[in-house]
């Protein structure tokens, strides 16, 4: 659990977030987090990077998607006005990012159940089971209160917005708002009763005492009372910390550990609580509304004091004056902050608490059970640094062999993927399943550019391997499964478009009309979140768990991609190194992630899968690159859209911000945006004298070859498939940045 709180701190920090994967990984993914979080401001980063950082969501990552279905179906309600209210922040992509669940499923995980003084000794499967499938349902009431309480706070804050989307309040009014959040604490409640377990029951309940008596707390508070730090952290435990703790202490309960295992659990949910609550006090000053999903800020203009205001009256007391007249213009007691040690003090303060959290985890029982051991022992396993990898990029491929055409090489499996697709997306409401065909009809299913990439990778990596268990089912059969890795990169990408196409207010995609164009926004949307939902559906029937966190990293990353997009800065749409990161995530990721999952399901080393990685990555990058100068110098017949789509949007793009580099005055016409057809005259007038087409070209080719040098690291093979399939991956390479459409 120290890795949970790594990722916390890591927000403020800047602490880059990795992933990897071991075998003993529960108690790990609880204590690591806190010894990375100790670890942020020491000089030697050496030392936190040779331990192993356990991704703790692919620990669990099962089991929270049973959770979040179970609780889709849980909010259910007879009313269909109730239900679509109550279910509001339980849809696929609103969700949040679960951080109740993910604890309580490694905290139910990190409890030894075999331990000599439970009575789960030397217990049988079934009775096991049945303790899984109850602490399950603790993280489901948790999440069910957790959810409530958000949604009768934003109708107390008048919030407007949550998740980076519209609060509940904001678009169903306040009053069906609060019923949905009183139908989540019942249906809680009831919920709670099937557990037959009253210690159980009053935990919970005491939470959500707790809750309503913080947030009086803070809506009642004196001016003495708000200028306090015990008052703060007595509000702070109530609306924050109770609940994870409690819950904590639920789970330990149900597995029948001793009272001192259980508190330990309980200080754990604690420390862990108030850690999280201190790093969103510094994000609320230091955040943006696109990272933080509501406004920064947002605290201090309602009147709110938290940590960093309360250690920077610590150093000016003159701060209480301010505190007084309140905070119509939070600028005077900004002015307090900065010249304050506001900020670090109340860092150190999250790491106090983190510490206290992963000390917790320490002091459990010891355990000879491997995954207990694992889970709780991640801290002390070292690795070598990851992706260290800089290589000299020769300018031409060593590969002097003919031209291939890449398409003819995966031609008969290229159309047993459509002819699969085209089954998997049947949907038994016929309007949805009309819906979500719509772009996998034979005529206007694409270029099939990403399945065409992975099936040349799963070919290129069909190298013998150092313990080969080679038969002719099993090649079949990990044939099929790379063949599915294609089937579900499609569906997302496809998916991505409808929803873009609906956010962008588009009315054409592949040279005929959008799907919102043809059959509204609404069904554009849900036969988005339908393809969606098919490609989840897939991907668990592999059974892999990396491959499962890795296309699941890259749902997050197209989605924050398109928010990168919508809720740019005028000062971040002039960044480069904005622009490129945005593009990662709305291109690249993709068939990146993709690349590295048909290596691992071919059980590739991790140096070769990370050389699938940057040849995904780069080649996505050139893609877009090349898209990017194809908008300002192609034809609508040639590019299934409208040409100069992008800068019409006001979105910038690489030709428009490397001719900003040669006239800066170009950054007045973006910071007034483009909706006035005159900027983009005078937008395009000035990329017309500039180098910004050419040099886009040569940053696309860079990539390219970046791409073409990951193919020629691969380990060598006489194998003349493997070698023609990475020379027909070059060779895409090569057409990426020479097309024209």
């Amino acid at each position: 659990m120290t890795t949970l709180f790594s990722r916390i701190v890591s927000r403020i920090s800047g602490t880059p977030r990795k992933t990897l994967f071991g075998c003993r990984q529960c108690y790990q993914s609880l204590v690591f987090k806190t010894l990375c979080h100790s670890a942020i401001d020491s000089d030697s980063k050496g030392d936190t990077a040779l331990m192993e950082k356990v991704d703790p969501y692919s620990l669990v990552a099962d089991e929270i998607s049973l959770v979040s279905k179970r609780l889709r179906l849980s909010v259910v309600a007879k009313v269909p006005e109730l239900s679509s209210a109550a279910g509001y922040f339980f849809k696929e992509g609103v969700e949040g990012k679960r951080t109740c669940s993910m604890v309580l499923l490694l905290m139910a995980r990190a409890m030894d159940i075999h331990g000599t003084e439970t009575p789960f000794y030397c217990t049988k499967d079934s009775v096991t089971t049945e303790l899984h499938r109850r602490q399950q349902l603790i993280a489901e009431v948790t999440e069910m209160i957790h959810v409530a309480s958000l949604i009768h706070d934003d109708v107390l804050d008048d919030a407007d917005t949550r998740r980076g989307i519209g609060s509940l309040n904001f678009v169903v009014g306040n009053k069906l708002a609060v019923l949905a959040g009183d139908f989540l604490l019942f249906r809680a409640l009831r919920v709670l009763a099937s557990l037959e377990n009253t210690e159980v029951v009053s935990l919970l309940a005491t939470a959500v005492e707790n809750l309503v008596t913080g947030e009086t707390m803070q809506m009642a508070a004196t001016v003495e009372q708000c200028c306090s730090m015990e008052y703060y952290m007595q509000k702070t435990y109530n609306k924050t910390a109770s609940l994870i703790s409690n819950s904590c202490k639920a789970i330990a309960l149900l597995s029948g550990q001793t009272p001192r295992v259980a508190t330990l659990a309980f200080e754990y949910g604690k420390h862990l609580g108030l850690a999280y609550q201190f790093i969103d006090d510094i994000l609320d000053f230091t955040g943006t509304s696109a990272s933080l999903g509501k406004g920064s800020l947002s605290d201090i203009r309602q009147g709110i004091i938290t940590a960093p205001i309360l250690y920077a009256l610590e150093e000016f007391p003159q701060l209480q004056y301010v505190i007084e007249q309140g905070f119509e213009n939070p600028a005077n007691a900004l002015d307090y902050l900065w010249k304050s040690h506001g900020i670090q003090r109340t860092r150190e303060l999250a790491r106090k608490h983190a510490n206290l959290a992963a000390a917790a985890i320490h002091s459990l029982p010891q355990t000879t059970t491997m995954d207990v051991h694992g889970a709780r022992e991640i801290s002390s396993w070292r690795l070598p640094a990851l992706l260290g990898l800089g290589r000299q990029i020769n300018q031409s491929s060593s590969v002097t062999e003919e031209q291939l055409d890449p398409f003819s090489l995966v031609a008969d499996e290229l159309s047993l993927v459509a002819n699969r697709l085209r089954a998997m997306v049947v949907a038994e409401v016929p309007k949805l399943a009309s819906a979500a065909e719509y772009f996998f009809k034979m005529g206007v299913e694409g270029k099939r550019f990403r399945p065409t990439v992975l099936l040349l990778m799963a070919s290129a990596l069909n190298v013998h391997l150092p313990e080969p268990t080679t038969s002719d089912t099993l090649v079949t059969d990990l044939r099929t499964r790379q063949q599915s890795i294609a089937e579900i990169t499609e569906m997302i990408h496809v998916a991505s478009l409808l929803h873009d196409d609906v956010l962008d207010d588009a009315d054409k995609r592949r040279g005929v009309s959008s799907l919102n164009a043809v059959m509204g926004d609404k069904f554009a949307v849900l036969a988005g979140d339908f393809l969606l939902s098919r490609a989840c559906v897939s991907l668990a029937a592999l059974k892999n768990t990396e491959v499962v966190s890795l296309i699941a990293t890259v749902v997050e990353h197209l989605v924050t991609g398109e928010t990168m997009q919508m809720n740019a800065s005028s000062e971040q749409r002039c960044s480069m190194e904005y622009y490129m990161q945005k593009t990662y995530y709305k291109t690249a990721s993709l068939i990146s992630n993709s690349c590295k999952a048909i290596a691992l399901l071919a059980g590739q080393t991790a140096e070769v899968a990370m050389l699938a990685f940057e040849y995904g990555k780069n080649l996505g990058l050139a893609f877009q690159l090349i898209d990017d100068v194809l908008d300002f110098t192609g034809t609508s017949a040639s590019l299934g859209k409208g040409s100069l789509s992008d800068i019409r949007h006001g979105i910038v793009t690489a030709p428009i911000l490397f001719a900003m580099e040669e006239f800066p005055q170009l950054h007045a016409i973006v910071y007034q945006g483009f909706d006035n057809p005159e900027n983009v005259d005078i937008a395009l007038e000035y990329l017309g004298k500039s180098r910004g087409i050419q040099r886009t070209r040569e940053l696309a080719m860079k990539h390219a070859n970046l791409a073409a040098a990951a193919i020629d690291s691969l380990p060598e093979s006489n194998d003349e498939n493997v070698r023609r399939s990475r020379r027909a991956l070059v060779e895409l390479t090569q057409r990426v940045i020479t097309r024209n459409k």
